[in-house]
């Protein structure tokens, strides 16, 4: 996951619909891109680039690798 860019960006992050956390960060797969939350519940970013959409159905570890899919298809 080190080579996506978090950034702040204004998209509609409401709906989410899955969640993962990796020991530090939780994750969240929305209707809007992947958003990261540290242990005290603190936004610390927002992913869109390098997914294969913003519409995130599922966030997870795949083969020790952060791993994201949607309607479009799946990226890690």
């Amino acid at each position: 996951m080190r080579g996506l860019v978090l950034a702040a960006l204004h998209v509609n992050t409401a709906a989410v619909e899955d969640l993962f956390h990796d020991g530090e960060v939780l994750w969240a797969a929305t209707s809007g891109g992947l958003e990261a939350y540290d242990d005290e519940g603190q936004r610390i970013g927002h992913v869109l680039d390098g997914l294969p959409g913003a519409k995130l159905r599922s966030v997870g570890m795949h083969k020790g690798r952060l791993t994201v899919g949607g309607a479009q298809g799946a990226a890690s």
